[in-house]
């Protein structure tokens, strides 16, 4: 804008001064001829319809160009609110997606810990339920807004949750002790899935507070 204003100044002085210049040489001309008053008449006339046709010229080209101007200020800030709505659609959605997998690697932690104890074995059946219905939000999260990281995050902790399910089904045989290994290193994995999708989040709201994208801070922390 600075670069357009500049050069349309040098364009209007040159202009100006080529104007100057042309009424002083015809304003010397009539001088020296000695025309009479209507050939006088009829020259300031014709300077008058010239620079008439000048101005309505420069006119037509400033409207133009503050139009094109608008135009591209218009395109600039349409792009940014389809940018800006596709980063916080992707941040809502990996806020999302952390909140249960944070309960999903709470209830598979759980899970080792209620069936190493006898006295708390009988609570299986209830996380494996919660385990269920933790499965079924995660996958029902995945979406074409979730970010690529997000959704191998998603789909990994849900097989990781289906393992798990499956093996809950067969404790209290022979290979309990296997088993309940098994679902301690699965809570392990999950625990990092979900570190993964905590920094994925950070990264967004970071980059929402760069573009000045409104997000509720109790819901962002």
């Amino acid at each position: 804008m600075v670069n357009f204003t500049r050069k349309k100044l040098v364009g209007w002085c040159i202009g100006g001064l080529g104007g100057a210049f042309l009424i002083a040489g015809l304003c010397a001309a009539i001088h020296e001829k000695g025309f009479g008053s209507s050939d006088a008449a009829g020259w300031v006339q014709s300077i008058g319809v010239i620079a008439a046709i000048v101005g309505a010229f420069q006119i037509a080209q400033m409207q133009h160009a503050k139009e094109r101007m608008l135009d591209e200020a218009r395109r600039k800030s349409e792009i940014k609110d389809r940018e800006d709505a596709d980063i916080f659609a992707r941040t809502l959605a990996a806020k999302n997606m952390v909140q249960v997998a944070t309960q999903a690697v709470g209830v598979l932690a759980h899970v080792v810990l209620v069936a190493r104890d006898p006295t708390t074995i009988y609570e299986i059946g209830d996380h494996r339920d919660r385990l269920l219905q933790l499965r079924v939000m995660i996958d029902g999260l995945i979406s074409a807004s979730t970010d690529h990281i997000a959704v191998v995050s998603a789909l990994n902790l849900s097989r990781l949750m289906t393992q798990t399910l499956s093996d809950i089904s067969q404790i209290g045989g022979t290979m309990t002790e296997l088993l309940l290994s098994r679902c301690q290193a699965r809570s392990l994995e999950a625990t990092d899935l979900v570190s993964r999708l905590c920094e994925l989040q950070t990264r967004l709201v970071e980059l929402c507070q760069k573009r000045g994208i409104s997000l509720d801070s109790r819901d962002f922390k």
